[in-house]
């Protein structure tokens, strides 16, 4: 699975899914938003699921990556 293995074509999956969901919306989107985890999640896992479906989505929709809207509190 995606969250344990960083497996990029989980990914790759979701993203294939997502996109076809964007695609019939008619809406122009202005950022792709992975929501966060907090730092030391990261660290221990080496990277965030939601950021690796995030990229491959940008990739398929054109629409770029931001995640300086929101983060993760710790202990919250």
């Amino acid at each position: 699975d995606l969250k344990n293995s960083n497996s990029s074509n989980s990914a790759e999956y979701f993203a294939s899914i997502l996109s076809g969901k964007i695609s019939k919306d008619d809406v122009k989107y202005d950022y792709i938003v992975p929501v966060p985890m907090s730092k030391s999640k990261k660290r221990k896992r080496g990277y965030n699921q939601a950021e690796e479906i995030a990229v491959k989505l940008s990739e398929r929709t054109g629409f770029p990556v931001s995640d300086s809207f929101i983060y993760k509190l710790e202990n919250v």
